[in-house]
């Protein structure tokens, strides 16, 4: 019952923008004229091909920490709209899934806001929306450094045989070291996926690995 009268204020106090705390939804105007176009970067490996709507900076940065780890889930439509525009470019796929949260977190936050975006992202594609990869550890790749993190997170695929052949479109919020989509990619084409693509709201420049 809390939660529900926590949702209705939410849903009735005047949003502010995550950019300058202004009014806005859910950004203001002049934070929205000031996101800026993903920087180049090459795919992670296994990906074909991957498109961004942002860089990963500024208001961009700060509506997806508000998802995460504020609940702040009335930004997630805007967040799919621009998202799925990235994906328009890919060209259409068989299926559209993404890389689970860590079991730890999902519990934290009552929910896996990579899947709620995925969910959302395919409905406005027209595709179906599902749930390949498990999780095979407990550690989230924002807790991790150095090498450990460029290794991305372990992950399988259920019911393998499923996805023979399909053309598959991974979705996620953000991507830094592009390890997550990279561990993805490559779960999935050990199971006969015939072609993996990304779509993410926002990235980061990928740098070449250094030392831990």
């Amino acid at each position: 019952m809390l939660r529900c009268f926590e949702d209705l204020a939410s849903a009735l106090a005047p949003q502010r923008c995550p950019g300058c705390g202004g009014r806005g939804d859910p950004l203001c105007p002049e934070c929205l004229g000031a996101l800026t176009p993903p920087p180049p970067a090459a795919p992670p490996a296994g990906i074909e091909r991957w498109s961004a709507a942002y860089a990963d900076t500024g208001a961009a940065r700060e509506i997806i920490a508000r998802v995460k780890y504020r609940n702040a889930r009335a930004a997630l439509p805007w967040i799919a709209t621009a998202t799925h525009a990235a994906a328009v470019v890919l060209g259409p796929s068989d299926v559209v899934t993404w890389v689970p949260t860590t079991a730890r977190r999902r519990r934290a936050r009552g929910f896996d806001h990579a899947e709620l975006l995925a969910r959302r992202v395919a409905q406005m594609a027209g595709h179906r929306a599902v749930a390949t990869l498990d999780r095979l550890d407990d550690c989230a790749q924002t807790d991790r450094v150095g090498a450990v993190r460029r290794g991305g997170p372990r992950l399988s695929v259920r019911g393998p045989a499923g996805i023979a052949g399909w053309r598959i479109l991974v979705v996620d919020d953000v991507a830094t070291t592009g390890a997550s989509l990279s561990s993805a990619a490559g779960a999935l084409r050990v199971a006969g996926a015939r072609e993996v693509v990304a779509a993410t709201f926002a990235r980061t420049p990928l740098r070449p690995a250094g030392p831990a």
